[in-house]
Parts: C-alpha cells; sequence; structure tokens
C-alpha cells in the first residue's frame, strides 16, 4: 500500500464528536479491505475478506446508509441479494477466507 497509496496526513480542525467511524464492525477477523465507486455507476462498493479461518455472523456498523438498501454482490460487483439490517446494524454471515463484497445504492441518498 505505501507505493501506491501514500498517507497523507494534515491537521484539522472540528466541533463536536471527537471521534467518527465510517465503518464498524463487531468482530476482529473480518478485515475491511476496499472502500470505492461502483464500477457502473456511483454506488459505494465496500469489499471485506476473512482473515483467520473462521466461519460465522458479524455485523457492520455504517451510520452514513442506514434505512438503504444495500446489497451482497460477487466480485464483478452484481448484486446477489438484499442485507438485512436489524437495529442500524447491517447483518451479515462469511465462511472462512472468503471475500465479501456489499453495494451501497447511492442515489438513494441524494434524494
Amino acid at each position: 500500500y505505501d507505493l501506491n497509496c501514500p498517507l497523507t496526513a494534515m491537521p484539522v480542525t472540528g466541533h463536536g464528536n471527537t471521534h467518527y467511524s465510517l465503518i464498524e464492525s463487531d468482530t476482529n477477523h473480518v478485515y475491511i479491505d476496499t472502500v470505492k465507486r461502483a464500477e457502473d455507476g456511483n454506488d459505494l462498493i465496500i469489499r471485506m475478506y476473512e482473515a483467520y479461518g473462521k466461519r460465522g455472523s458479524f455485523r457492520l456498523h455504517i451510520p452514513a446508509i442506514m434505512d438503504k438498501s444495500v446489497y451482497e454482490c460477487d466480485c464483478m460487483e452484481r448484486e446477489q441479494g438484499l442485507i438485512a439490517v436489524k437495529d442500524d446494524w447491517l447483518l451479515c454471515t462469511i465462511k472462512p477466507y472468503e471475500i465479501k463484497t456489499i453495494r451501497i445504492k447511492i442515489n438513494e441518498l441524494e434524494g
């Protein structure tokens, strides 16, 4: 990552909350690897993977997109099915070493 995506830091001033997380997970064996724009539009793609050979359920909290359509996708970003949301958390399952991709419908945010 250091070669193609060097870290750039700059001081900022703010007010309100002292911390904010774009994506929060309730597990330590699933790593968020990619957050990007979809190849075929303005939707948001989030790609993650299971790193330790564990199978199970996990939850993701993404405050900016709650109450929007979120889909599980294949690696080509084609929708495979709607992801359930409960109490502002996305409910997901993952297999050992699986790469999981989700798609968030951004056009619904712009309305």
